[in-house]
């Protein structure tokens, strides 16, 4: 990272997160059954797949008017158990490119990175790597979508000037990205996460506001642990470093949502704390950090952890 420095030596990283027209809706059958074969799933494992894949049926419905039924010839159902697991069976094989850069993937979210102590070196590497990954996307049936492709170097600010030429999009490096849910900017200090993260909160508590009234105690609670409270949950280990003003704005809006609860605006928030027998946000992070820390001292997680 352009910034970062170790030994007197400082490094540049660059990522693109790349983007995937309908990517569940686009897997060949065939390819993905052939696939399966290779991966060692057996004959009447094999044809129970293509049975399920097979001979389905679509139409498009709107007002009273129905068009005819479409046979689907490519595709894995989506909001299924099986979908998921079908497409990453299916894009497996993509971490077999021999590449330059690193590369990251869930599902269809296919992001690629490099570090190096040259801006130039970095940029070849990304500009070679994505056209290999671009062309595996192109010989396996599935799209990808260059002009909607982000790209962010981290580390100084005047890296927002610079842009790679990707089939002949010219596309310029951002500020900030969102990946998975979680924007991620240049400095990285997430401040334009917390946001983001206390916006959408502060929606769910007006809501929540006008909804208390009607409810019991217990069921507000309910209503509160389960659409309120969960969006402080998502990836913390990603963002908990932010900054001092960014947990502030945090604890204004937690401190507004418990009084939402219990209908107390005159407490502290140490006090509507207390009262919920709860922490702050950074203190479960904290908690939720040193469970990681633990866990993977002791060979309880992952490999790349």
């Amino acid at each position: 990272m352009e910034g970062v420095r170790k030994r007197n030596i400082y490094f540049t990283i660059g990522a693109i997160l790349m983007d995937l027209s309908k990517a569940y809706d686009c897997i060949p059958h065939d390819l993905l059954i052939a696939k399966m074969g290779a991966y060692g799933l057996g004959r009447k494992a094999l044809k129970l797949v293509y049975s399920y894949l097979k001979n389905r049926m679509q139409r498009v419905k709107i007002g009273s008017t129905v068009s005819s039924s479409k046979k689907i010839s490519i595709g894995v159902p989506q909001g299924s158990v099986l979908g998921p697991l079908l497409f990453n069976i299916f894009i497996n094989d993509l971490f077999f490119i021999e590449m330059e850069s690193e590369i990251c993937n869930f599902a269809d979210d296919t992001t690629i990175y490099a570090c190096d102590t040259s801006i130039e070196s970095v940029m070849i590497r990304l500009e070679s790597d994505v056209y290999r990954l671009m062309k595996w996307f192109t010989d396996n049936g599935m799209k990808a979508n260059p002009s909607k492709f982000q790209i962010m170097f981290l580390g100084r600010k005047d890296m927002s000037k610079l842009c790679l030429n990707i089939s002949g999009n010219l596309i310029p490096s951002s500020n900030q990205v969102k990946l998975l849910g979680v924007n991620i900017d240049n400095s990285p200090n997430f401040e334009a996460h917390v946001k983001e993260l206390c916006r959408k909160v502060n929606l769910k508590v007006n809501a929540f506001i006008r909804l208390r009234p009607f409810l019991g105690e217990q069921k507000s609670k309910l209503i509160f642990n389960s659409m309120i409270m969960p969006n402080f949950s998502y990836c913390p280990l990603i963002w908990l470093f932010c900054t001092k003003g960014a947990y502030n704005e945090i604890n204004r809006t937690h401190k507004r949502a418990l009084r939402a609860l219990y209908g107390d605006y005159e407490s502290t928030f140490e006090e509507l704390l207390d009262r919920d027998k709860s922490k702050t946000i950074y203190k479960k992070n904290l908690r939720i950090l040193m469970t990681q820390v633990y866990r993977t001292n002791n060979h309880l997680t992952p490999e790349y952890m």
